[in-house]
């Protein structure tokens, strides 16, 4: 706290070694970052909050010292979006919460924008977090999932700021880097007054990192808690028609799809579509910017594609075999629509992305081995029988290849997924109850 002793020679010198590796990867990165300004207009946005330029002007106005919470990214978003309402629902205090994507930012506006204030997160380098929440005041920050900064914890810490983590994950993966600099990350959880962790592995891993025991606490998955809304019926039925979807022909759903997976699930598809040659196959790209080089990969396969945004209130003229979701905010009504989901960024190693949202909706879910961003969530469903693992393209084929074959099965499966869901619900109100006494 503000009133500890002066830090150690030993603390003063890690920290200034992490600035100092910070900066210089800054300057490697600036060309690209410059390229990307110039290219995306999303990117200059958030610049000034990101580097806390003109800091009275460009963070927003709480009306009062607010909860600072950050989600890193869109499915980061999402998830938390049930804990930002129930603060609303049960308190006057005033939330602030950023996020470091454009289309988490977006997200955000639209869905939490009209009773919180919404806004970039600065880079972590500690003249820009002193300055800024020097500028926010909050009365307590929440850092979602695994954002664990060291310049921002250090600085909210001096400043008497309590920090806590909710929904709490340490991969595998992140926890042997983190491992690497392990002063830096020490000095930083030691100073968390409340680490809410999903699963018992990542508590220890917490603990092995230097969380101290008496903060460490295990409270499930805030994502089982954060799926949307069921689409309504009117809803899915007009895009049912919209995309020319036969009734009874399988839809395949290829969700938030990385680079190189979408080669594989088109691999798949032309032997499906080889034994079931009424399938449909909609890709979801995972980042938008992803979207014209996509519609490229599906055209080079060979395959005539659409892209749901040239759809919108009208029918397709014809029904190409591919349909390219390039819109954001109806990959829910799309797995409403599915005969089953494939999530991507598991067939490649970048460590899964969220299974619950179309298990939420009883669809049958597959995923690659990659998963350990969500081994916790993986497990709940395996060990249920709730989800098949593939390897590589040829079980993704097999594996679809049965579902479509077997009805029974892929209902079964389905019911399954949606169990497992249900069965862990309720974390949302374990986080509230441990951060209510900062709202008052």
């Amino acid at each position: 706290m503000a009133t500890d002793a002066p830090e150690s020679l030993a603390t003063s010198t890690i920290f200034f070694l992490y600035e100092t590796a910070l900066a210089v990867g800054f300057v490697f990165f600036i060309p690209y970052a410059l390229f990307r300004m110039v290219r995306t207009p999303a990117v200059r946005a958030g610049i000034g909050q990101r580097l806390s330029l003109r800091c009275g002007t460009q963070m927003p106005e709480t009306g009062s010292r607010p909860i600072w919470i950050q989600a890193v990214s869109l499915g980061e978003v999402k998830s938390v979006t049930p804990l930002v309402r129930k603060i609303n629902e049960r308190s006057t205090c005033p939330v602030l919460l950023t996020t470091t994507t454009e289309t988490g930012s977006r997200t955000a506006r639209e869905t939490l924008g009209d009773r919180n204030a919404i806004a970039y997160f600065p880079l972590d380098f500690s003249v820009i977090v002193k300055r800024t929440l020097n500028h926010v005041r909050p009365r307590a920050v929440v850092l979602f999932e695994t954002e664990i900064w060291p310049n921002f914890i250090r600085a909210a810490h001096s400043l008497d700021i309590p920090i806590t983590i909710v929904n709490g994950r340490i991969s595998e993966k992140s926890f042997r880097s983190y491992r690497l600099i392990p002063g830096v990350f020490k000095n930083a959880l030691s100073r968390v007054t409340f680490a809410g962790m999903q699963s018992a592995a990542d508590a220890e891993r917490a603990l092995a990192l230097g969380a101290r025991p008496e903060t460490v606490r295990v409270y499930g998955n805030i994502k089982f808690d954060s799926v949307p809304a069921v689409p309504s019926s009117e809803r899915v039925e007009r895009l049912r028609e919209e995309l020319m979807l036969e009734d009874g022909a399988p839809l395949i759903v290829a969700g938030s799809t990385h680079k190189g997976e979408e080669e594989a699930v088109l691999a798949a598809y032309r032997k499906v579509l080889s034994r079931f040659p009424r399938t449909r196959l909609l890709i979801a790209p995972r980042h938008p910017e992803r979207f014209d080089g996509v519609e490229s990969v599906i055209r080079a396969a060979g395959f005539d594609v659409r892209r749901r945004s040239g759809l919108r209130g009208k029918l397709m003229t014809d029904s190409a075999p591919v349909i390219l979701l390039d819109t954001i905010g109806e990959l829910a009504c799309v797995y409403a629509l599915a005969s089953l989901a494939f999530v991507g960024g598991s067939l490649v190693k970048v460590g899964g992305h969220n299974i619950i949202e179309p298990a939420s909706l009883g669809r049958p879910v597959l995923f690659g081995p990659h998963m350990h961003h969500f081994e916790d969530v993986k497990q709940s469903f395996l060990s249920e029988g709730a989800a098949v693992k593939v390897n590589d393209e040829h079980e993704l084929c097999a594996a679809i290849m049965k579902l479509i074959e077997e009805p029974s099965y892929c209902r079964r499966l389905g019911e399954a997924a949606k169990r497992v869901v249900e069965a862990h619900r309720g974390a949302t109100e374990r986080y509230f109850s441990a951060i209510e006494r900062y709202l008052w």
